[in-house]
């Protein structure tokens, strides 16, 4: 008994330090709600800021203002095309048809083992048999 007693005097203590307490809790939430606030409206203002600057329309351009030496850029900066254009057209077809060939034949082979490993179905009718 003398420990509930105790721990209830203890509460009241705390009850006396509390009420003590109670009036400087509610300074600090209500200086806390004033901040809040206050960020509040600073974030809605940049928002708002930033919603403006973006409705507003600005030149599609690029200010290049402190390039020295600049040039803009002619046909005669392009590469100059050397050697025969038939050699180099022939070159790459070769290469292609390789390329064409190797996918055909592979898919080919895929097709044949698929189907004779009995993984796929082609379902070209029904089977006659013996």
């Amino acid at each position: 008994m003398s420990i509930l007693r105790d721990s209830h005097l203890a509460d009241r203590g705390q009850s006396k330090v509390a009420k003590a307490e109670g009036s400087s809790r509610q300074t600090q939430t209500k200086a806390v709600q004033r901040s809040l606030r206050l960020t509040l409206y600073k974030m809605f203002a940049r928002a708002a800021l930033t919603a403006r600057s973006g409705v507003i329309s600005r030149p599609l351009s690029r200010r290049m203002a402190n390039v020295t030496g600049h040039t803009q850029p002619t046909m005669a900066d392009l590469p100059v095309p050397s050697g025969s254009w038939a050699e180099a057209h022939s070159k790459k077809q070769t290469k292609n048809n390789l390329h064409l060939l190797l996918g055909v034949s592979v898919a080919a082979v895929t097709l044949v083992v698929a189907k004779n490993s009995g993984l796929v179905e082609l379902g070209l009718g029904p089977k006659i048999g013996k």
